[in-house]
This record gives C-alpha cells, structure tokens and sequence, in this order.
C-alpha cells in the first residue's frame, strides 16, 4: 500500500516498547526540553523514528518493521469478524445441545455466512492467482468453508519454506520442544481447508499428516505459480512466493464426532 510515494509499515516488536522508551528516555527529554515526558503521540512517534535509526545503522531494519500491504488493510478486518461470529455460533450451538433455547442461532449462521462470502469475493479480486490455486487444490466455488480457510491461510502465512511453515503453523511433533510459537490463527484456516480435502476422500476426522499433506501441496502448488511473477509491485498484495507458508493441539485424539470437531475449529459448520 503506497500512499503519496511512501510505503506503509507497522511495528512489530511491541512487547519490547517499555524496554525502548527506557532505552531512549534521554532522547525524549533532550528533545522535548523537559525532565518528565509524559506518554504522548509525538514521544511514541519519535521513538519509533530512533528505533527506525537504528535499525537502519545496524542493517536489521526488517526485524523491527514490517510493510503493510493492500490485502491487510482489506482482509484481517474481515477475518477478525468472521472468527468472532464463528466463535459466537459455536457457543450458542452448545448451548442449544445442552437444550438451552436459543434464538439467534440461524441468524447467525447468516451473518457467518455472508461475511465469509464478502472474504472470498474480495480475496479473489485482490488476489487474481487464488483462483489457480483453489483449483489445483480441487475447491469448488459454493465450498465457502475451504474458500475462506484459504483466503486466511494466504493472508496471515508468508513463508515459502515448507520446513518453515511447519514451524510457523505448530505441525511439528509433540517431542520437538524447541518450537514454541506459532500461528492459532493461520492453523484455524488450514484446518477449514484441509476438512474439505479430506471430506472428499472419504476419511474423516483429518489429522496431522493431513494437515502437513495439505499444507505440501499448497506450498508445491504457489511454487507453480512464481513464474507468472510477483503481484507485490503491482499493489495486490502478497506475492505468491511471500505467502507460502496457536497452540491448543489439533485434534483431539478422543474424539470422533464431526459437530463437534467443527465447533473446535470456530465456524467449520457447514450448514
């Protein structure tokens, strides 16, 4: 996103920030003239302008910002809203089995469903390559499901490495314990697609080889695509080789029932 020639960035080190305005309290004072500066816009801006110095005099500038692009502004809005109204449904859907009335239930749906129509149609028009990819991956159109789960996936992964998309997302093994963050969020949209694939074959419930299955082919399926070139300069985004690819586990072992391992997954109802 380019507004007047500039690009936008956003800051992504933010549970360092009381260790950086310590770190630049002489600055603020020197500059405002004053010995207690008060928290402020103008202080927070110039201590992002320092930290910008310095990361541009100690050439890890990458680590501290990073660009803001067309499909965030557009998409994480989106997205944000349609995990809390999944999670809502699934609330009021165990309130319901517990023989709880409940009012709102169909009318929720209905608002989880057109906000996941407004993703996948906006998805596809900022990003024109997804609809190579939905089909390589077999994706019918009306599956709003897997549709949504790989809008979300392309939003929120960016790395091309599979290896590295295994760390990012928490597909490892259970033993591994040098792995400790990943993404709950990006996971959530792999699983919505990767319970679409598996439906399909006559297997359910998917588990883990499942998921890494899934997350190969996709990543073997953007590297299809590079040729074509990147659409960042264009301004639609992401790039397909940038995209490519919390915790809580990701099945439950015990459990074999469909209602519920959709619930699990915030809004994999297919009604």
């Amino acid at each position: 996103m380019i507004i007047d020639g500039h690009k936008v960035y956003h800051f992504t080190r933010s549970w360092w920030w009381r260790k950086l305005r310590k770190r630049f309290s002489g600055d603020l004072r020197d500059r405002f003239k004053s010995r207690n500066v008060r928290k402020s816009d103008f202080g927070d801006a110039y201590i992002l302008w320092k930290v910008y110095e310095m990361g541009v005099a100690k050439g890890n500038m990458h680590k501290w910002f990073k660009p803001i692009s067309v499909v965030n502004v557009e998409l994480r809005p989106l997205l944000m809203r349609e995990a809390i109204l999944a999670k809502t449904v699934d609330r009021l859907e165990k309130l319901k089995d517990v023989d709880v009335q409940v009012d709102e239930v169909e009318e929720m749906k209905e608002l989880l469903q057109d906000i996941r129509r407004e993703i996948v149609d906006r998805g596809f028009k900022l990003m024109p390559w997804l609809s190579r990819v939905s089909g390589e991956l077999g994706l019918e159109r009306d599956d709003l499901n897997a549709l949504t789960g790989l809008v979300g996936l392309m939003t929120y992964m960016k790395q091309a490495s599979y290896h590295k998309a295994l760390r990012y997302l928490g597909l490892y093994r259970a033993r591994n314990k040098e792995i400790k963050r990943c993404s709950g969020k990006a996971r959530r949209y792999l699983m919505m697609v990767a319970m679409s694939l598996v439906s399909r074959e006559g297997r359910w419930p998917p588990r883990l080889r499942d998921l890494r299955a899934t997350l190969r082919k996709l990543i073997t399926t953007m590297h299809g695509l590079e040729p074509l070139g990147s659409r960042r300069d264009q301004g639609h985004g992401n790039a397909p080789s940038a995209i490519i690819c919390g915790p809580g586990g990701l099945l439950q072992p015990e459990s074999r029932d469909r209602n519920n391992l959709l619930r699990g997954y915030y809004g994999g109802h297919t009604a």
